[in-house]
């Protein structure tokens, strides 16, 4: 067996939560233009963007407000931050969500 396939019995892990999704769609966004300065105007478009194709297919209401609720809850500040430093943050905090 290959060692990079998991083992058949093993079950896969499962997927990320709606909100890690947004903040991983969030960083990769805002990793297109890597050393521009943070500021709220392009956070607000990349998340807003992000939102919108993680969560504009899902049919329950409750899941989409509650899974904006911990994506913004988790959103970090980013006085200072270039957009490569602030979609590090992002990833780390779509980590800890799951």
């Amino acid at each position: 067996m290959d060692r990079s396939q998991p083992h058949p019995t093993q079950p896969s892990p499962p997927p990320p939560s709606y909100a890690a999704q947004v903040l991983t769609v969030t960083a990769r966004i805002l990793e297109l233009m890597p050393e521009a300065v943070v500021n709220p105007r392009l956070v607000n478009a990349a998340y807003d963007i992000a939102t919108d194709a993680i969560l504009t297919p899902v049919p329950d209401a409750t899941v989409v407000q509650h899974s904006t609720e911990r994506a913004e809850n988790a959103l970090q500040p980013y006085d200072g931050l270039v957009c490569g430093e602030y979609a590090a943050r992002l990833r780390a905090a779509a980590k800890r969500l799951g």
